[in-house]
Parts: structure tokens; sequence; C-alpha cells
């Protein structure tokens, strides 16, 4: 028997020991596997095969899903059981419908219906009056109509593969088709660059003559009508060169090429190797080239009478080399000699040889490295400039030399480094002071790391900076510079620190009177070391002198700032900070300088606390009043820098200067502070009204004058705060997240403050807290697909009878439901 599925047998007729013949049973769409037993179902085979249930009439796919605006486009579509009665299918492109061309079983045709203009429309089919659709998800899209401008190369070799720029418009990536004649090419052989540019390869022809090249952006269903031309003609043979060898690093050699089927074309060129030169055409067997510059070897020469490539196997062209230095490192070296040279060179035996080496005209003794390099040290004695460098070997008399002579420079010299410590981590910007420094192949030695490129900067010849390198380990380590690329350094022996970082804790005091000079701040802290860069900085300021009394503490004086707060770090070498900070404040004395809240409702109430720099308050129990712009309010006062008042009421929504006055001393208090005067918010509903006893409903609020600053909620006496809490959507709209109830079920005010709880609402709009609704099943359980209005019957506890009650299936598939 033959099983489909879980439970579905059928007879199977025997056919041989490996194909059996069985009659699908009747199913509902879909795959299900279909296994074999040989003992009545008591048993199947191991392997699984699948099998699919097709919807009757369903489209499975459209092709081609692209089209012109022109309409025409012969589009088809293959599905299940798509063959009906003759006139009752249509096809239907957006809102236009059109009748098949071809309709048979499993396949209909249909030409696409012009559009006005690009869009993609969604694709039908429907039969009769009743228009029930077959397609799935099927859309079609209507482009311009591409253009074909251009061709480059427009004329190639019999044999193919002549790659073909096409310039245009309205090429598109996918679905690119190239066609040449009647062969149309795809893959690899039409690739899409652009909108405006596609590249297609020549397919062979089998005689000479013109093809009309056009272009598909829909796989090949519709093409372009543009008429552009390429030739095909008999490529380009070549028979011999005169001469066959040429000097190679030249490019002023002429070089005769005779073969057949030379064209006389502007493309006409000469191909060496993998390098193509223009070709002067003398007849239909003779070419002129120049052959391009070149190193030692040969080469394939061949001929093209497009530009392109060639199939022509081609003939044999030498470079022949001369003995030749070719490069040298380094170029230059100091007066006092010693820099070790390299030479390598071309077309010289080196191996099995001795070698001299000549500098200016003094020889030294060289070293051979290998069969192209020479090693020379430079002797010393010589004078500032410009020398000839070459070598001579043994057994020959004349010398090869370099094209670029050996620079001798005096030796650079570092006289000064600032500063003369920094951190582990590197990255100090170290400024090195001397002589002799030269921009070329400049690098510094810091320890026995070398450090070049970006990080080394030549200001002049006086003054280098590097940014130092991470070291491993604290201590003192030398700097040198090399003016040739590190082959030579200076030995002054300058020295460098690397040293941990002190790091700051606390300040003694942490604050100051400001306009103030010569405030003494003792700074706690680790780490610090006695340095004669030592030092504090206050803010963005530079550096001031520390005196170091240990390794934990420091005294600085503060300079004079204007009042306000600054971070206070520590420098061991006078330019970078070391890690850590504290803060330190300059207080104008007797000025007001925090408010909190700083903003109430227009009807006034609000009760905010102002604190003072010093400590005027000090005895000024009663004559003390707030200043709210030009409106006078009591004051209470807290202790020597606090009071208290409540703000009064306002005429208008906006920003006041606050004050303060001292009257038993004629003294006005004044800072840059200021108090707002907002409109209350009014809460008119919240959504949803009711919520678990656990929390975490998201409530949207609804209502007037919210505002983002200062937002908080409050359910019952239980407030939110603002951030994930109680979140600012609009002028209108909050939403907070209601918070667990502490006193169980039951119903609480819900209101909001715009000023961080100072003052809140008073609507008593009301939230209801119960228990949640649990779910314990659901009856029927199975339901079918696509299917709507399979009424479920759910059972559980905690339902509530409200306009709010719903159902649930999924994660987001919710459905109004029906208390019972």
């Amino acid at each position: 028997i033959c099983r489909f599925g879980l439970n579905e047998t059928v007879r199977a007729e025997y056919e041989s020991s490996s194909m059996v013949t069985c009659v699908a049973p009747s199913r509902g769409a879909g795959t299900v596997g279909v296994s074999v037993s040989n003992n009545g179902g008591a048993d199947y085979s191991v392997g699984t095969v699948f099998f699919e249930y097709s919807v009757a009439g369903a489209v499975w796919s459209m092709t081609p899903t692209v089209g012109s605006v022109g309409g025409g486009t012969l589009v088809t579509f293959t599905g299940a059981n798509l063959a009906t009665e003759e006139g009752t299918l249509r096809c239907t492109f957006g809102s236009t419908s059109v009748a098949p061309m071809t309709l048979m079983n499993g396949h209909v045709v249909c030409a696409a219906p012009p559009s006005r203009v690009p869009e993609m429309v969604e694709v039908t089919l429907s039969e009769g009056t009743t228009a029930s659709a077959r397609g799935f998800n099927l859309v079609f899209e209507y482009v311009v109509d591409p253009v074909v401008s251009a061709l480059m190369p427009w004329r190639g070799d019999l044999s193919g593969g002549t790659v073909v720029t096409v310039t245009g418009a309205g090429f598109l990536s996918d679905g690119l088709r190239c066609r040449l004649g009647t062969e149309v090419t795809s893959g690899g052989d039409a690739k899409w660059l652009s909108s405006t540019m596609v590249l297609c390869v020549t397919p062979a022809s089998a005689s000479e003559g013109v093809a009309v090249l056009e272009v598909s952006a829909n796989g090949g269903t519709d093409f372009t009508s543009d008429g552009k031309e390429y030739l095909y003609e008999a490529g380009a043979k070549v028979l011999a060169l005169i001469p066959t060898t040429g000097m190679a690093g030249s490019m002023t050699q002429v070089v005769t090429v005779l073969g057949r089927d030379f064209k006389e074309s502007e493309l006409l060129s000469c191909i060496f190797g993998d390098r193509g030169v223009r070709a002067q055409y003398s007849s239909s067997s003779m070419v002129l080239c120049v052959s391009p510059m070149r190193g030692g070897g040969s080469v394939t020469v061949s001929v093209s009478n497009s530009g392109g490539d060639s199939a022509d196997d081609g003939q044999l062209f030498e470079y022949a080399v001369m003995s030749s230095i070719i490069s040298m490192y380094p170029s230059a070296g100091p007066v006092t000699g010693g820099t070790t040279v390299r030479l390598w060179t071309v077309g010289a035996e080196l191996d099995g040889h001795g070698v001299e080496c000549i500098f200016g005209r003094t020889p030294v003794a060289g070293k051979i490295v290998d069969s192209r390099t020479v090693e020379c040290v430079a002797p010393a004695g010589a004078l500032r400039g410009t020398v000839g460098l070459g070598f001579v070997l043994d057994g020959t008399s004349e010398p090869v030399m370099s094209e670029v002579g050996f620079e001798y420079y005096d030796l650079p010299r570092v006289l000064q480094i600032w500063p003369s410590r920094g951190a582990l981590s590197g990255g100090t910007v170290v400024s090195l002071r001397g002589s002799g420094f030269r921009a070329d192949d400049v690098q510094c030695r810091i320890g026995g790391t070398f450090v070049s490129g970006s990080d080394v900067n030549m200001v002049s010849s006086t003054l280098i900076s590097v940014a130092t390198p991470m070291s491993g380990a604290a201590g003192t380590v030398a700097v040198e510079v090399s003016v040739n690329g590190g082959v030579d350094f200076t030995t002054d022996g300058r020295e460098f620190v690397y040293s941990a970082p002190a790091t700051v804790e606390s300040l003694q005091p942490s604050h100051g009177l400001s306009g103030s000079k010569g405030q003494v701040v003792t700074v706690l802290g680790r780490g610090f070391e006695q340095t004669a860069e030592l030092g504090c900085r206050f803010g963005d300021t530079t550096v001031v002198r520390g005196m170091y009394l240990s390794s934990t503490t420091l005294v600085c004086t503060a300079p004079a700032r204007e009042s306000g707060a600054v971070s206070v770090s520590v420098s061991s070498n006078g330019v970078e900070d070391d890690a850590g900070l504290a803060l330190y404040e300059y207080m104008a004395a007797g000025s007001v300088w925090s408010v909190a809240p700083s903003a109430g409702p227009t009807s006034g109430g609000t009760e905010l606390t102002l604190h003072v720099a010093g400590t005027l308050l000090e005895g000024a129990l009663s004559g003390v009043k707030c200043l709210f712009g030009v409106t006078v309010a009591s004051a209470t006062v807290v202790n020597a820098s606090a009071v208290t008042c409540k703000a009064p009421s306002s005429l208008k929504a906006g920003v006041v200067s606050l004050s303060l006055a001292l009257d038993n001393a004629g003294v006005s208090l004044h800072g840059a502070l200021a108090f707002e005067y907002f409109s209350m918010p009014s809460v008119l509903g919240v959504w949803p009204a009711r919520g678990s006893v656990a929390g975490g409903s998201v409530v949207s609020v609804t209502g007037s004058g919210f505002r983002e600053a200062g937002l908080r909620c409050r359910f019952g006496t239980e407030e939110v705060l603002g951030g994930a809490g109680a979140q600012f959507v609009s002028s209108t709209v909050v939403a907070c997240v209601a918070p667990g109830s502490m006193s169980g079920v039951g119903t609480v005010a819900v209101e909001v403050s715009v000023n961080d709880g100072s003052d809140f609402t008073s609507d008593r709009v009301e939230f209801l807290y119960e228990t949640s609704a649990t779910v314990t099943s659901v009856w029927p359980s199975v339901g079918v697909s696509g299917t709507s209005d399979q009424v479920v019957t759910v059972v559980g506890e905690h339902f509530a009878r409200s306009s709010d009650l719903i159902c649930r299936f999924g994660l987001n598939g919710t459905v109004r439901a029906m208390f019972l």
C-alpha cells in the first residue's frame, strides 16, 4: 500500500521491485510525505518523498514580471488547471482587464495593456462574472522602454568574444539580455553597469556582415528596436614582426607588423601582451606600431581592428634588458658614513662574482646579496651633497651606475624634548628640538619602537613633533631621529619617561570665590610624582604649577575665574591630563545659584526652594522676599543658604526672572535664574481604563497642556517618573505605565504633573485595578485556515463585562469578545 501523509492509505499496483503505481487520495492543498509498506501498513519505507496538492485553478508563476509602459508584452501565467472555456477567463493588470491570447492546460498567455506611467500593479486571473482571483501575490512592473544610443566598439571578429559597451537609457539589472541578430546572450555575457551602460559579449558569427544589437530588460520577452549595427568581419592575423626584439624600458621603437585582414579605422590597435597602442594603417597587410615601455621578457603581439581583445595567437616580440640599477635604498646618509645601501639591478649577472661599490670617486668593498641585489656601506669623509653611486663586477671594467645619486647630509642632532614624560598608553605629542632635520623619510625611535607616517611631523629643520607609542612598562627610554627611512639614527640619548597616570580623588576645599586670586587648593589622589612639570588644570585653562607634598597630596593655587563649576585634573608633564578629575566650584558671594522646581502653573501656589552661595542668609530670620519678576512673595529661611517660597499667581504663561530681596540689609541677590509659568494641564480620559493589580499596563492619558519637561504620572498615591514610566507623546497625549496596586482591586484617580511632581492635576479621571483575566481552555481548539467567522468559546476566570473585552489570537490578531 501507499501512505499519503500520516494516515491516508491507498492500494498500490506493483510494477517492479523499484516502482509501484498509486492513485493519490483526495486532500486539501498542501505538501505531504509519501511512503510504501510491503506488509499491509505494519511497517513503512524509511526514505520519504513529498507530494504537493495544489489549489485548483491556482497561478504559480508569471513571466516576465516587467514590461513596457506602451503595453504589448506577452505575459505567460503557469499554474494548475488553468484551462477553462474560452471567453470566460480574463487577465487583470491593475484596473485594466484583457482577454488571453493563448489558452491551454497549465498555461495562459496575455498581452499586457499599456500604462500611462511607470508603476507596479497587481495582476490576477479571473473567471466569469464572479471575478474569482486565481493569482498569488503577482505584481507586474511597467517601465519606460530602454534605449540603445551607441556601441563601442562597433566591429569585431567572427569568432565573437568582443566586449561591447552599450550606452543608452533605462537599462535594468534584472532580466538583462543582449541580442545580436538572432542570437540572444545572457548570464555572464550580458552585464549591467548602470541604468545608462551595459556590457554585451558578442557570440560567434558564421559570416561577415552587419548584425543589429538590441537589449531586453525583461528576460528577452521584449527587445529595443533602435537598430544600432555591429559589424562582424574576419579578424586581423599577424604573420611577422620587423624587428622582433626591442629594448626594455624604451618607448620609441617602431615595429612593422605584417599580416592580413587589417582594417583602416580609428580603433585599429596593436596589442603587446596586455597593453594596447594605436596602430598606423599602411595597407590591409601592414601596420606600424610604437612598442609600449615594458620590462624585459617576451610578449605576444596581435592586431585588433576594434580596439579590443584579439583572437589571433600573434607573434612573439622580445624586450631585451641592459645591465642597470633600477632602485636603491636608502638614497641618503650622514657624512660620518656607515650607511648600508642596497642596490637592486636588472640585466647584470651577479652570481659567482666579486663586487666593488663606487661612491663618487671612492671605491669600497661590496657584497652580493642575491642574483639581483648588491649591498654597499657608504664611506666617511665626503662633503655634504650628492655623489654618483654604482658598482663594478670582477672581470669587468665598465661600472653599472645609478641614474639617481647618493646624498650625503650633515648628521642631525636631538638637543631637547618636551614634554619629557607621558602615559603608558602612548599618544603624548612630544616636540623634538635640534638641527639638521629633513622631511625625506623621517622616522623616530622611542625605546625599541619605530614611529613613522602620520605619527611623525617635521615642522622645520629644527623641530619635529612625534606621538609616542604605547609602552608595556614604566621607565626611561631614549628618543632618536632618522632622516633616511630608519637606516641611520641619531645617538644623542635624549630621554623620555613612561609613567603610570596620577589619579585625582578629591579637593580640599572643593569651592572658592569667583574672581579671587591666590586661593590654595589641596588635591588628594594617588600616583603623584615630583617633576618640574607637575601641575593642575582648572577647566580649560593652562596648567598651573603645583607643589608636590607626597605621592597622594599636591597643592595648587586656583586661577581667578568667573562663577561656575570646573573640572580639576593633574598633569605630570604640563601638557596632558592624567586619569581622574574632581569638580571645583567658583561661587559668586551672595548670588542665587539654584531653584527647584523652576516651573509652575499660572494659578500659583507652587512651593520652591532657592539656594544661595555663601552665608548671606545667616541671621536673616525675617524680611526675606522672593521676587517673581516684579511680584513680591513671602519667603521662609531654611538655613544660611536656602529659603522656600510659594509662587504667586500670574495672569499669563511665560518666563519671569527670579531673585531674593533682603529688606533688613537693603541687598538684592540675583542670579541667572528664572521661573516659568505654564497653563495647568488637564486630564480628560484614560485608555484603557482598567488593568491588572500587578501593574505594567501602558495607559494613554488624553487631555491638554502636557509638557515633556518634568513629566510625571500619579495613580492614586503612587507616582510614576518620567522616562520609561511616563512618556511624552504630544501636548494632548502622554503614555503612563501603571504601577502595581498596593491596595489591591479598586479605583484610583490618574493625575499628571509637568514640574517633577510639585503640582498635579485634580481632574480625578479614574482607573480600575482588577484581577487579571485567566484563560484555562478554548473550544473548539482547532479551526480551518483561511476561514473567518469561526466561533470559539473561551473558558477561564476574572473576565469582565465591558466594551473593551477582546480576544487575541497569536501576537496581534485581536477580535471583539462577547461576555457570557
